[in-house]
């Protein structure tokens, strides 16, 4: 008489975790600094990736996705884009890359008011917008004076870490969210919207999604 195999368990938090954080998220953060996602669409489909593994994990499936990511310690993969560039810029402007940081950066002179270490945008054209020298320049002059003299590279990592942990909340999960509250508080949420027949509301269907774009666009 044939056995069947057991049945297989849902992975916990103990084994998928670490299998995510080693064969998984390494290859989504592959030369980030070079191939940075700056489309709303590319950056939900890579973040797609980490909710469909944090869903695998036991007991917090149920969660939202914000929620899933605080239980498990976890960081939203765009903010880990963005701590990336800040700890590459970090290592350039303090001689830890063995590479010329003027082929890079440019220090901005104008005595204006931050830090000491303040960077200056090469380029305010499209083709540049997004490059890594460019883009960091704004994050980077928004540190304090504390931070970015920091002797110790873990000092800076913990410290923009920190500052960075309020970010793991992503903005289309915000803007979901109140659409879905606005269209519940509003009376005419309930009537039929966009149905043939008038009688079923589609508050998920077509009259959402283009409401959510719309937003989306003003928003940003």
């Amino acid at each position: 008489m044939v056995q069947c195999p057991p049945p297989l368990k849902t992975p916990g938090l103990s084994t998928l975790i670490p299998l995510y954080k080693s064969l998984v998220r390494s290859h989504l953060e592959y030369c980030c600094s070079v191939l940075n996602p700056y489309f709303r669409k590319h950056i939900e489909l890579i973040e797609g990736v980490q909710r469909r593994a944090t869903k695998l994990v036991k007991d917090v499936e149920h969660l939202h996705y914000n929620d899933r990511l605080e239980h498990l310690g976890l960081m939203c993969l765009h903010t880990r884009r963005i701590r990336s560039d800040l700890i590459d810029t970090y290592k350039s402007i303090n001689g830890i890359y063995n590479a010329k940081t003027e082929l890079f950066f440019d220090y901005d002179h104008s005595g204006r008011r931050g830090h000491s270490k303040k960077l200056f945008k090469r380029s305010r054209l499209d083709i540049r917008k997004f490059a890594f020298s460019n883009r960091i320049v704004d994050r980077w002059n928004s540190l304090s004076e504390c931070c970015v003299t920091y002797n110790s590279i873990n000092c800076f990592k913990s410290h923009i870490s920190s500052k960075l942990e309020p970010e793991t909340t992503c903005s289309v999960d915000i803007l979901e969210s109140g659409l879905y509250m606005a269209l519940s508080l509003c009376p005419l949420s309930h009537q039929c919207v966009g149905t043939s027949d008038g009688c079923e509301p589609e508050r998920h269907g077509t009259p959402f999604r283009l409401s959510f774009s719309r937003l989306e666009r003003r928003s940003g």
